[in-house]
C-alpha cells in the first residue's frame, strides 16, 4: 500500500459549502477484451472533479492502466483483481463522453464514476481482505482539519453474488459489476456522506461476499473532498 494522495490547490476565501455529488454513472463489462469504455454522465462543468473507481478481474491476474488525463489516487493489485481509484479535474467538454480503460490482458470490469463539484481530493490507503466479509473502508484523516468535507466509501468485490448495500449513515449508492455465469467477478460500489470532521471511519458496506471461489475478497478506500 502507498501513502495517502493529495490532489488540487487549497483556495481560501468566502463561506465554505459542502462539496456535492452532482452526477453519477456506473456499469460493467464482461466481454473478453483488453479495452473497456466507461461512459461519463451529462452535466459536467469545468472545474468539477471526475472520480473514477475501476475494478478489473482476470483468472490469471490483471492490471488496469491509468486512463489518459487522470491522476491516480490509489490502486491495489491482488491475485486476480486490480482496484484503481483516480481523479480528473474537468475542463468542461467531458459530458457524455467515454473514458477508455485498458488492461495488461483480457479482463472483466466493474466501475462507478462520480462528479464532484466544489472540491479538492484526498485518499486513504487501500484496505484489503481475502475473506468473504463486507468491504470495510479504512479510517482517513484528510489533512484538512475540521472542515465541510464530502467523504466517499469506495470498494471492489471479487466473487460476489448479490448487489451491495449502503454503509450506515451513507447515501447515494452507485454500483456496477462485470458479471458472467451468475457471478459478479468485479463489483465496484461507492457511497457518500457530508460531515464536518477531520477524520472519518466509514462503517462497512451492508453485504458480505458469498461464493467461495479461490481468492475471493475485496479492496476498499476512503476518499475525501474538501471545499475550495
Amino acid at each position: 500500500m502507498v501513502p495517502g494522495c493529495l490532489v488540487g490547490l487549497f483556495l481560501g476565501g468566502g463561506a465554505k459549502v459542502f462539496p456535492t455529488v452532482v452526477a453519477a454513472n456506473q456499469g460493467g463489462d464482461a466481454s473478453v477484451t483488453a479495452s473497456k469504455s466507461v461512459t461519463l454522465p451529462s452535466g459536467i462543468q469545468a472545474g468539477d472533479y471526475i472520480l473514477l473507481c475501476i475494478g478489473a478481474y482476470s483468472d490469471s491476474g490483471v492490471n488496469s492502466n491509468l486512463p489518459s488525463g487522470f491522476t491516480n489516487l490509489q490502486d491495489q493489485a491482488r491475485t486476480r483483481t486490480h482496484f484503481r481509484v483516480c481523479v480528473k479535474q474537468a475542463v468542461g467538454t467531458e459530458s457524455g463522453t467515454t473514458v477508455t480503460v485498458t488492461g495488461t490482458k483480457n479482463f472483466f470490469i466493474g466501475w462507478s464514476v462520480r462528479i464532484i463539484r466544489g472540491a479538492n481530493a484526498y485518499a486513504s490507503t487501500i484496505a484489503v481482505a481475502n475473506t468473504e466479509t463486507a468491504p470495510n473502508c479504512p479510517s482517513l484523516t484528510s489533512g484538512y482539519g475540521v472542515d465541510s468535507v464530502l467523504w466517499l466509501a469506495c470498494a471492489n468485490q471479487y466473487d460476489a453474488t448479490a448487489s451491495q448495500g449502503l454503509p450506515s449513515g451513507y447515501s447515494g449508492l452507485s454500483q456496477g459489476a462485470g458479471s458472467s455465469g451468475g457471478w459478479d467477478w468485479s463489483r465496484v460500489s461507492t457511497a457518500w456522506k457530508q460531515v464536518s470532521a477531520a477524520t472519518e471511519d466509514p462503517p462497512a458496506f451492508a453485504n458480505a461476499i458469498s461464493g467461495g471461489a479461490t481468492g475471493a475478497g475485496w479492496e476498499a478506500v476512503t476518499v475525501a473532498f474538501r471545499p475550495i
